[in-house]
């Protein structure tokens, strides 16, 4: 029989069910699509398949699994219509790839999950496996975690900056995978640059993420990592999976962002182009290696590498014109998209010493702020970034150009505005001078406990002194 558990079952049935020293059979989880009360894969069928060879327990993703997490030694948990096995002689010590996570994302993941669990709990019995229909293809199987942490450890160092896969969100961090098998921990003093108090609103899991490596210990598989220290750093690819394979790379997990969330689209002819790049790259390597070993035909290959080299230069101009356009539409997706964009501003305008001396203030968008810069046209979308981050900043008086002064509520002499809902008080500062209808950026400056909280509210031409309450 299936059990569906509540938040309130969940640390006893941990307790007396999963940890317990005697237990004999496999437990395997279900746990809810988020923000839904569906499963990917039905609890009833999969109890159908294996009998009496393993118990079956849905968890919805929300309260239940957060007591999960909470329960559970790290990384053990389950959640976001994930499944996981928990096999006998589960402890504190145990290790999280041996009781593996099943993600799934679509119909088809979910037949070939179900399929391999129900495999994985017939061979645990010793009972034989089911004979598969000759048209399904057997998934390839990911690489052990010890050869994912030698390829780590050959290809990366310290210092490099490459992009990964938010695993998990805890209340001290990220868990942030590089490779199958191969995970590090960004604690939430490296999440950004202002002060975080909950992980979760900054990153989710299933979130690709550019993190930077801060050390790196393969014998106990530990990684710490920086998301901050990695905003406008250059990426390294990751390392292959097998020697001589393609570079791997993450793809988003769409299903686990927050309801109503935006995911910013990147143009499909990126990458494609960039798809491009690396077969035109590795022919160029080929054609030059063989160059210096046959000089019979050293005409014929020299004029082939230059074509090559012709066609890769048209790609790359191609490629840094889409990301262009792609870098310009994006803070314009989403509010988090936007914030993201003044992060990165900041990191390009302020060096380490300065990040000391002048730290992020904490920082919104009003909810007419981006419809209001969507419609003004006639500015560059990085100026409004950069005069954004010397706001949060609090550098922005110190620029003469920026014109900083408190918005009043009237002529000259009038009072400053003041928000009565919670005491904000309204500035201006100038995103254009000496132009006909320069731009305006209006803000709020939010009291609160440790720092103030700045709140983009909207940009306007230069005669106009409204903003959204």
């Amino acid at each position: 029989m299936v059990r569906r558990l509540e938040a309130d079952d969940v640390g006893p049935w941990v307790r007396d069910v999963l940890l317990a020293p005697g237990r004999r059979k496999p437990v395997v989880a279900v746990t809810t699509q988020p923000f839904s009360d569906r499963t990917w894969i039905d609890p009833a069928a999969l109890e159908a398949q294996v009998g009496d060879l393993a118990d079956v327990a849905v968890l919805a993703t929300g309260e239940p699994t957060w007591a999960l997490a909470e329960a559970l030694p790290p990384r053990l948990d389950a959640y976001g219509g994930a499944l996981r096995i928990w096999w006998p002689g589960l402890g504190a010590h145990s290790d999280p790839y041996d009781h593996r996570l099943y993600f799934v994302h679509s119909p088809e993941g979910a037949t070939r999950v179900l399929r391999e669990v129900v495999a994985a709990v017939r061979r645990h019995a010793g009972v034989a496996p089911a004979a598969a229909p000759a048209r399904l293809a057997r998934a390839p199987a990911p690489a052990p975690a010890p050869a994912a942490w030698k390829r780590i450890v050959a290809e990366l160092a310290v210092g490099d900056v490459v992009r990964g896969r938010v695993q998990n969100v805890k209340e001290y961090g990220a868990f942030v995978d590089l490779l199958p098998g191969v995970t590090g921990l960004v604690h939430k003093s490296q999440i950004d640059w202002t002060y975080v108090d909950s992980v979760d609103e900054f990153v989710q899991p299933g979130e690709l993420v550019a993190v930077k490596i801060l050390s790196i210990e393969p014998e106990q598989r530990r990684m710490e990592l920086s998301i901050k220290q990695a905003y406008g750093s250059d990426q390294r690819p990751l390392p292959a999976l097998e020697p001589g394979g393609p570079p791997f790379a993450w793809t988003a997990d769409a299903g686990s962002r927050p309801a109503g969330a935006a995911v910013p689209a990147r143009p499909d002819g990126l990458r494609v182009l960039q798809d491009q790049l690396a077969g035109i790259k590795g022919e160029c390597e080929e054609l030059h290696d063989a160059l210096e070993a046959a000089e019979d035909d050293r005409g014929r290959l020299r004029a082939k590498n230059q074509e090559l080299r012709k066609d890769l230069r048209a790609a790359e101009d191609r490629a840094a014109a889409l990301e262009r356009r792609m870098n310009q539409d994006y803070p314009l997706a989403s509010e988090r998209a936007f914030l993201l964009g003044v992060r990165l501003a900041y990191a390009r305008l302020f060096d380490e010493g300065a990040r000391q001396e002048r730290p992020l203030q904490r920082m919104r968008v009003g909810p007419a702020f981006l419809d209001s810069l969507r419609a003004l046209e006639g500015i560059a979308i990085d100026k409004v970034l950069e005069v954004c981050a010397h706001v949060a900043a609090g550098t922005a008086h110190e620029l003469a150009a920026r014109e900083v002064h408190q918005l009043r509520a009237g002529p000259r002499g009038a009072a400053a505005r003041v928000r009565a809902a919670d005491g904000a008080q309204a500035w201006r500062c100038a995103l254009q001078v000496n132009t006909p209808s320069a731009r305006r950026l209006h803000w709020w400056n939010v009291p609160g406990p440790g720092s103030a909280t700045i709140e983009f509210a909207n940009v306007v031409l230069h005669d106009d002194f409204s903003i959204p309450e």
